[in-house]
């Protein structure tokens, strides 16, 4: 424990003498010393031991002063360094029950959006079915749409058709032969074409093209050889190129114009190469000695086909039509010079169901 009172310097009196003493100063024996003196030398030894135990009472108080010295600012310290935590703790509180409160506030103001987010999904989930559901109405519609449009075209196609139909020229044709010789040509035929239009309006660019062909001279020797097929191939050809050519040259590639109930009369002249009047003799088998052992003479007879088309147009746009014909003759022996116009008859032929006559 500490003094509070400061520690009395301890005086220490000296020994007074009296007057009456008298100092002895006997010759005192080496092996006797004298007492007085021995006492005078003891007092001053503990007078020294006294100050030194002042001396070290004074250091141990400044000691136990400055130790408490330390003490005391330790102790400020101390103090000054906890209010400093106390308030940058009060500080971190305040901060953290604001933050405590900022984040409640967050996390409601984040479950409001939450459920806002989710009425707006919902919403828009809402809006997306009500929007596909009028584009599945919107696409039945438009089908619908489409469907009626087809319909509607289609219904003004067939009345266009009909009209056109009702009004649309039809041109017949009727073929006969006006003469014919055998000659260093071939066969040479005069054909006259006689055409009338069964329809209402005019039929424009009319022109035929026709062809003298043979059975023998074309495909007898086919496996599947038949003279319908023979003769819808031929027609089909002939008339094919015939149609191309005549979209090729465009509008008034020759021709004339055959107004309805008024019939119009051509003639035109076509030959058949000797070389297939050669191949076209219907006895040629006679020349095999194995099918002839008794060596006849060998005829030379020949059964042409006239075949052809009549080409015409209608309308604007233009529309090109066909009527198509094939005839008969009947066996001509080959012989150079006219033919008897008894002869020169035209037998119609059938053509292939699948093959018009008009189109």
């Amino acid at each position: 424990m500490e003094d509070d009172k400061p520690s009395k310097e301890v005086k220490q009196e000296p020994l007074e003498e009296t007057p009456n003493s008298k100092t002895p100063n006997p010759q005192s024996p080496p092996n006797n010393p004298d007492g007085h003196n021995a006492q005078a030398v003891s007092n001053q030894s503990v007078q020294n031991d006294i100050e030194a135990i002042g001396n070290r009472g004074k250091r141990a108080e400044w000691f136990m002063i400055g130790l408490t010295a330390a003490i005391a600012l330790f102790a400020l310290a101390a103090v000054i360094v906890g209010g400093l935590q106390w308030h940058v703790m009060n500080g971190q509180l305040t901060e953290m029950r604001n933050g405590g409160v900022d984040t409640h506030n967050l996390a409601v103001a984040a479950g409001k959006q939450a459920r806002a987010s989710k009425a707006l999904a919902e919403q828009a989930k809402a809006q997306t079915e009500k929007m596909r559901q009028a584009l599945a109405t919107a696409a039945t519609q438009a089908t619908a749409t489409r469907d009626l449009a087809t319909q509607a075209k289609r219904q003004a196609n067939t009345a266009s058709d009909a009209i056109k139909a009702s009004r649309r020229p039809w041109i017949m044709v009727d073929v006969s032969i006006d003469s014919g010789e055998f000659s260093e040509e071939g066969l040479r035929l005069t054909i006259k074409f006689s055409f009338t239009n069964k329809g209402a309006d005019p039929a424009l660019y009319v022109i035929p093209d026709f062809d003298i062909v043979s059975e023998e001279a074309e495909e007898k020797s086919h496996p599947n050889f038949s003279p319908i097929g023979f003769v819808k191939r031929s027609l089909e050809k002939l008339c094919g190129e015939f149609k191309d050519r005549q979209n090729r040259g465009g509008p008034n590639n020759g021709g004339f114009t055959v107004f309805p109930d008024q019939p119009r009369s051509i003639s035109i002249g076509e030959a058949m190469p000797p070389n297939k009047v050669a191949a076209a003799n219907v006895w040629a088998w006679m020349s095999d000695p194995s099918k002839n052992p008794n060596h006849m003479p060998v005829p030379h007879v020949i059964s042409p086909i006239v075949l052809g088309c009549v080409d015409y147009e209608f309308g604007s746009p233009r529309e090109d039509h066909q009527t198509w014909f094939a005839y008969q003759l009947p066996p001509l022996t080959v012989t150079n010079g006219p033919i008897a116009q008894g002869l020169l008859v035209l037998t119609p032929m059938l053509i292939d169901r699948d093959a018009f006559y008009a189109d």
